[in-house]
């Protein structure tokens, strides 16, 4: 069950430690004082992609509220901002490494300047992963700490506001929305509910191009109450995190009979369980609806185009991942599958067209919509590439 050959790509980072420096990320200026802004952006490989303005010339940013600004080390080479210092960043796969961080003197988005913002410097040009998307920067919880942002997903328009009553907001439910660590990350609640009701805390990651991901450890918690039906359980790696690909672990695959958030309720959604320390909500909540985080006023806002969804969707049985730059089996989930594909074998192919990394990632919204996949496959253990074909299935 489940999507087919999801690549689960986190950008959020935890747990921050300093290194013989008091780094503050919430600092930075916003000007002027009062603006609404209106800003095409684009998707791609499932990452939000917005332009911005630096010293005049644009570049492409992601939009992830799960993860601090930051900025590629070509353009710190080219721009010389001045250096704060270090920072220990661990990902959302537990792999820990210090980046400098600099002040970015000025950033814009459309006509909003954002002024001396604290920023990671991380070179993507060497990480293969972010390569294939050809982005400059992220924007970060920490550069928008001041601001409301409005994502609407159907028009595909970031607006962003100095206050949230000049936005349309009259057929949206609201949320207290908390702003949490260095970065403020911002979290809300939503409900679960199977036989048995829970509400559990999630963070706003628009980084994460999945609608909801459980964490491991809340799975846990909440595995006594009847809220998820088991439908697959298999050891492997799903996510990839800034610093690389997680460690090999046990996990499984959920149904959720009903997700709610506000006035949007979902129905048996699929879900599988992460390495990460946090639950999340992500970017797929755009093909339902409008997102508004109001930074300044701890404040949470969605606007549904329609209210009951059925989410389910059948799968191939499997969810890939990423080895260095080549596409491989993450998890294999149903078991008449386990003895012929296994965690880590590469694969090839797709229907006859080879796979190289960026074309795979650009890939994954097309395989979804298939219903039949046949891949080549390069086993792990040196054996000869052969094919499999995969049909959809509840």
């Amino acid at each position: 069950m489940g999507r087919a050959i999801v690549l689960l790509l986190f950008l959020v980072f935890h747990n921050s430690y300093t290194r013989a420096q008091n780094i503050r990320l919430d600092r930075g200026k916003v000007s002027p004082k009062s603006y609404l802004e209106e800003i095409k952006f684009d998707v791609s490989k499932g990452k939000i992609l917005v332009p911005v303005s630096i010293a005049g010339t644009t570049y492409t940013f992601i939009l992830d509220t799960g993860a601090p600004n930051m900025i590629s080390k070509d353009l710190v080479d080219l721009l010389e901002p001045k250096v704060a210092g270090s920072i220990g960043v661990r990902d959302a796969t537990g792999n820990k490494k210090f980046l400098e961080v600099v002040s970015l003197e000025s950033l814009k988005i459309g006509n909003v300047e954002f002024l001396q913002t604290p920023s990671l410097v991380f070179d993507f040009n060497h990480d293969p992963v972010f390569k294939c998307y050809g982005i400059d920067g992220i924007i970060g919880s920490n550069m928008l700490r001041k601001s409301v942002i409005q994502l609407d997903g159907k028009r595909k328009i970031l607006r962003l506001a100095n206050k949230a009553n000049i936005l349309s907001l009259s057929q949206a439910t609201s949320a207290p929305m908390e702003l949490l660590g260095i970065q403020n990350s911002p979290y809300i609640w939503i409900g679960l509910k199977g036989t048995d009701k829970a509400r559990e805390r999630v963070l706003v990651d628009t980084g994460m191009d999945k609608l909801y991901a459980i964490s491991k450890t809340n799975y846990t918690i909440l595995k006594d109450k009847k809220l998820f039906q088991e439908v697959g359980k298999g050891i492997g790696a799903g996510s990839v995190g800034l610093f690389g690909k997680g460690p090999r672990a046990e996990h499984y695959r959920l149904v959720l009979p009903k997700f709610q958030l506000g006035n949007l309720s979902l129905t048996d959604y699929i879900t599988t369980t992460t390495n990460d320390t946090d639950s999340k909500i992500g970017a797929e909540l755009l093909n339902y609806g409008t997102m508004t985080l109001d930074y300044r006023k701890k404040k949470f806002y969605f606007q549904v185009d329609s209210h009951i969804k059925n989410s389910s969707n059948p799968g191939f049985g499997f969810t890939a991942t990423v080895d260095g730059d080549k596409p491989v089996i993450g998890f294999v989930w149903d078991e008449p599958l386990k003895d012929k594909i296994h965690y880590g074998d590469e694969i090839l192919e797709v229907n006859g067209v080879s796979q190289e990394l960026c074309e795979f990632l650009a890939g994954k919204g097309d395989r979804e919509r298939l219903d039949t996949l046949i891949l080549k496959i390069k086993p792990r253990n040196g054996d000869d590439p052969f094919d499999i074909s995969l049909k959809k299935r509840l």
